[in-house]
């Protein structure tokens, strides 16, 4: 019976969670497309949004975290290493589950990738907004 409550309580979380990140289309650009800010053709191919982090959802706290990383050179699909914070706010609030998230992007393999950008100092933010907050 627990679990059962547990499971429930937890569903409803990630869908509260999932609406409250949501972005309008019609005034922002694809999440992808904005997903590496200092770079113009190095875009993820497996995206992964930051979760909100549970306390911070419960206690209203909205924010976001600045995170920098290289790719790693490995042949077929590249990930993030040397993941970084630059600045997040509120501080120690979600550091955590911004670098799981970019943890777990793909990017197509360095040797498919232009020579003319580097793949190293990417530089990424996730926000953590509240809808009707």
């Amino acid at each position: 019976m627990n679990f059962r409550k547990v499971s429930i309580f937890v569903c409803s979380l990630l869908l509260v969670a999932c609406k409250s990140t949501s972005i309008e289309s019609s005034k922002t650009p694809n999440l992808i497309s904005t997903a590496i800010e200092n770079r113009d053709t190095i875009k993820p191919i497996i995206f992964i949004e930051a979760m909100y982090p549970e306390q911070a959802f419960k206690a209203g706290v909205q924010g976001f975290c600045k995170v920098s990383f290289d790719l790693s050179k490995d042949s077929g699909l590249s990930k993030p290493i040397n993941i970084d914070i630059i600045e997040c706010t509120p501080q120690k609030t979600f550091e955590n589950s911004c670098t799981s998230a970019v943890s777990k992007w793909r990017f197509k393999g360095i040797e498919s990738l232009s020579t003319n950008e580097s793949t190293d100092g990417l530089i990424t933010t996730c926000k953590f907004k509240l809808s009707g907050v």
